[in-house]
């Protein structure tokens, strides 16, 4: 078996060190004797999502989510029917926002059913829930809470769930089960 991966933006969105996520995903898929073939695919490159078993954004500063954002409207249309064909995507940070109705006032790709919606102060510190994933203690640090979302994972606030998507604050595990 040969998992396909795109690690989307990783130039980009790469603010917390996301590489390291990548990293661990295809060292379990290593460990299960799954082979990995990554690529790695930015702003210049032309994108064939389809080939993808599983795509990874990670964390930008907000400027770098602007610019993402403006280049990932061209693939609205694909990303959607990857979504709804139930295919992977892990994306962490603000990087899901992208995903989302709007990001503050500005549009976004609008695939996901919530609004990013701008804190008056950053969100920093750690994250401790019970969930049916088990206890997960995590760090996150964002400047967003989220508004009307119909999709949560772990609460309404922390993260978006929809068919294969996930999308989180949260940028690391501390300990426990990783995300």
């Amino acid at each position: 078996m040969v998992i396909n991966i795109l690690y989307l933006y990783y130039d980009l969105m790469n603010l917390y060190g996301e590489s390291g996520n990548i990293k661990a995903i295809m060292q379990s898929l290593k460990d299960q004797e799954i082979d990995v073939n990554l690529d790695k695919l930015s702003l210049e490159d032309n994108i064939d999502f389809s080939k993808y078993d599983l795509i990874y954004i990670g964390c930008g500063t907000e400027k770098a989510q602007k610019i993402a954002l403006d280049n990932i409207m061209q693939y609205k249309n694909q990303l959607e029917e990857y979504i709804n064909n139930d295919k992977f995507i892990l994306a962490t940070g603000n990087s899901f926002e992208l995903f989302g109705k709007k990001i503050g006032q500005t549009e976004a790709l609008g695939i996901l059913d919530f609004e990013a919606i701008p804190l008056e102060k950053r969100k920093v510190g750690d994250f401790i829930a019970n969930s049916e994933y088990g206890k997960i203690l995590a760090f996150e640090n964002r400047g967003s809470k989220l508004q009307n979302n119909r999709v949560p994972f772990l609460d309404s606030e922390i993260g978006v769930n929809f068919k294969n998507f996930y999308g989180t604050y949260l940028i690391r595990t501390i300990n426990g089960k990783k995300l």
